[in-house]
């Protein structure tokens, strides 16, 4: 007998089958990094490929995309999986992220015009920044499986 699974439906859905394409990697210095497996669908290299935007490939957009995969999967309404997401408090994580990438001052910027800061000065700009990073990052990903949802359910 075949067995046919049916295409997912909803955006929680796809989020649950794309979050299994990611797997957690140890480097030879020991750190962490998440990646796409190698045997992980075309649609998951699209989506990461939007989620990345301008950027290369980032270890910091691929903890994202999978921190947006998992609240996007835990919510009950995607317009409800910004709730979960909160500042990073530690300055040293603040401090790498920054330094990870030249165009991370942008969304500092960016904040400070739009928000102003958090009030702890420059740890508040980089908040706000990181945050803007990571939302930015749930809206690329979200919108990549709705695009996804809309071929699958054409096929």
């Amino acid at each position: 007998m075949d067995y046919k699974t049916p295409p997912p439906e909803t955006v929680q859905e796809l989020a649950k089958l794309a979050r299994c394409a990611f797997s957690l990697e140890t480097r030879p210095d020991g750190s962490e990094y998440w990646t796409a497996n190698r045997c992980a669908p075309d649609w998951i290299g699209e989506l990461c490929h939007t989620a990345h935007g301008d950027m290369f490939p980032d270890d910091y957009r691929y903890a994202f995309i999978v921190e947006a995969l998992d609240a996007l999967e835990e919510s009950e309404d995607p317009d409800e999986a910004r709730d979960g997401y909160e500042y990073e408090h530690r300055n040293y994580q603040l401090a790498l992220w920054l330094a990870s990438h030249g165009h991370r001052f942008s969304y500092c910027d960016d904040w400070a015009q739009e928000y102003g800061s958090l009030g702890d000065g420059t740890a508040g700009l980089l908040q706000g920044g990181h945050l803007a990073e990571r939302l930015e990052v749930l809206d690329l990903v979200r919108g990549s499986l709705e695009e996804q949802l809309q071929v699958m359910a054409t096929a």
